[in-house]
């Protein structure tokens, strides 16, 4: 705890320094951050090994508007150190994203948006036999997107947008792709509070170790709903048909995909939220490996993922919130071998807690814990554990 005390003095200071500069600029907002967490199976492994994480961040945010045109971003810079495993984890964290968008003429608009990141890979997603090493994922992607039809009941909407995946470690090169992503899409807005859409989506990724290509479409049906002032409903349905270009293993796949949201306010104190989500293909990869009369030949993996996570939340005064989440995951995973395909199935479970407090308008406080376990499939461990963690933030606008 004095560890801790002694990192809230230090980002007082560092706030302090910067008050005179928040000031000139009304939308920018500058937050200082501490979070220590001690988890009892960082790792993800299942003996477990635990570990406390300090974790100090600065981040600046801008949100602008200027006439018709909109502005935003955002930089934040992480310094996370680990308490036994420093020298082989310490890490420190960038994530930087930016927008624009602007209406041209009477009936146009146009938006852009990037961002940039260098984050710690989860443990979980490293290989079992090497899964503490300092394996930093980096990421770019790049989006833009054109709408006719700002101010009409009809609308089209044509995207376009590119993305890249990059590990350090040389052992998992055969994961970095590129990937590219074209969309055109109709939308109807029945009233303020209810639009429709259907479009076509088509997403091509490449792994750049040994060239394997994924060449995806879908058939995506949309709406969003505020269906009271008090509900809203965002969901998508698609069918997606991925066809895969390989040497010697191939897996196409054909089937629904697609997400729901949905958040309820009955009144100022209570909030609920779901959200679920089917994905297929997104994460699958080929790499060779050699088998045991020694000869090489390709694997090919094939993840399909189900997901739901619901939460409620209680503001029980204007100062203090307790939220309460539950998150559930089922994977299936078809490994293809030279000896046929491998097919296995997992679960994943997360149980949360956390409680904030805002002691001023400018400090934040927050506690939480949270208990996880995973199921074994061909390729994750399985594991459990739970951590706990303590944070408190300095917020300047």
């Amino acid at each position: 705890m004095a560890r801790l005390t002694l990192n809230l003095v230090r980002l007082t200071s560092v706030a302090a320094a910067c008050c005179s500069m928040a000031a000139y600029a009304e939308p920018l907002t500058l937050t200082a951050s501490h979070n220590v967490t001690h988890d009892a199976n960082f790792a993800r492994t299942p003996t477990p090994v635990s570990d406390t994480i300090n974790t100090t961040s600065l981040q600046l945010d801008l949100d602008k508007k200027y006439g018709r045109q909109t502005y935003s971003g955002s930089a934040q810079v992480s310094a996370i150190r680990y308490g036994q495993f420093g020298k082989l984890l310490d890490n420190d964290a960038k994530d930087i994203s930016a927008g624009f968008s602007t209406e041209l003429l009477s009936n146009w608009r146009v938006s852009l948006d990037g961002a940039y990141g260098e984050n710690l890979n989860q443990f979980e997603n490293n290989k079992s036999s090497d899964q503490l090493v300092r394996n930093i994922r980096t990421t770019k992607n790049a989006q833009g997107q054109l709408v006719y039809g700002v101010s009409g009941v009809w609308a089209v909407v044509g995207s376009a947008g590119k993305s890249t995946l990059a590990y350090s470690v040389p052992a998992y090169y055969y994961l970095n792709y590129r990937q590219d992503n074209q969309g055109l899409k109709a939308v109807y807005y029945s009233s303020d509070l209810l639009n429709y859409s259907v479009g076509v989506r088509h997403v091509e990724s490449q792994y750049t170790l040994n060239g394997e290509r994924i060449d995806e479409m879908n058939l995506d049906l949309s709406t969003d709903w505020n269906v009271t002032g008090l509900s809203q409903l965002r969901a998508t349905l698609s069918w997606t048909d991925s066809e895969r270009k390989v040497v010697q293993v191939g897996r196409n796949y054909k089937g629904v995909t697609g997400f729901l949201n949905w958040n309820y306010t009955p009144h100022g104190l209570m909030s609920y939220g779901v959200s679920m989500y089917r994905t297929s293909n997104s994460d699958q990869f080929n790499t060779n490996y050699v088998d045991a009369a020694g000869k090489t030949a390709q694997n090919s993996l094939n993840n399909r993922t189900l997901s739901a996570t619901a939460y409620a939340r209680l503001a029980a005064t204007a100062k203090f919130a307790l939220t309460a989440s539950t998150t559930w995951k089922h994977f299936n995973v078809d490994n293809d071998q030279l000896a046929g395909v491998q097919r296995s199935a997992s679960d994943y479970h997360s149980y949360s807690l956390n409680a904030g407090y805002a002691v001023e308008r400018w400090l934040r406080l927050s506690a939480g814990v949270t208990r996880y376990q995973q199921s074994k499939d061909t390729t994750r461990s399985d594991y459990a554990g739970h951590a706990v963690n303590v944070a408190a933030s300095f917020i300047l606008d």
